[in-house]
């Protein structure tokens, strides 16, 4: 099991991120976003399509989150916000997988101008190059993230956009309701 973090100053228990992560969800889902409550017109019925697509959503969305959080707690913030943000260089070529469309040139070169900083970040004088645990959890939250949008992509016109967004946020709130 990964580190968690410590108990905060002001918090006399430990709050697991999944804790948060549940009542957010639920708070989007039903007050941030009242198409989804009062639209269930819109929502329902569900088909069973419609499900495997909304479900593999929440599945790399749930996995993207976990894994960031569990990065974030084992590894520096900058380290984090790079290595996150990685998954905009990753997203063309999971892309390419699922569609069959080359990324440009430029996405190629943008590729590997971030795994150049990706070296520099890491690179430590006396020791090279190397990740800490934090490091590849933020890095697979990176790929998950990727995966996410690259599948969002790929069925976004195939499901009605608010029954995929509804059925991906439920998935992430039964997910993060299920460690509690």
């Amino acid at each position: 099991m990964p580190n968690m973090p410590k108990r905060c100053k002001w918090c006399s228990f430990e709050l697991p991120s999944n804790r948060l992560w549940c009542p957010r969800i639920w708070l989007q889902e039903n007050l941030y976003q009242p198409k989804s409550t009062f639209c269930r017109k819109q929502i329902f019925p569900i088909t069973r399509k419609e499900l495997i697509y909304g479900v593999t959503a929440g599945i790399f969305l749930f996995l993207g989150f976990y894994t960031q959080t569990i990065g974030i707690a084992n590894t520096n913030l900058s380290n984090a916000g790079f290595l996150t943000a990685a998954y905009v260089i990753i997203v063309p070529f999971f892309s390419w997988i699922l569609t069959k469309n080359k990324p440009p040139v430029r996405i190629v070169a943008a590729a590997i101008i971030c795994l150049i900083g990706i070296y520099v970040l890491n690179y430590r004088p006396g020791a090279g190059f190397s990740l800490c645990g934090g490091d590849w959890w933020v890095l697979g939250c990176a790929v998950f993230f990727a995966c996410h949008v690259s599948y969002l992509g790929f069925c976004a016109d195939k499901v009605e956009p608010l029954k995929l967004t509804f059925l991906q946020m439920v998935f992430v709130f039964i997910c993060s309701g299920a460690g509690m």
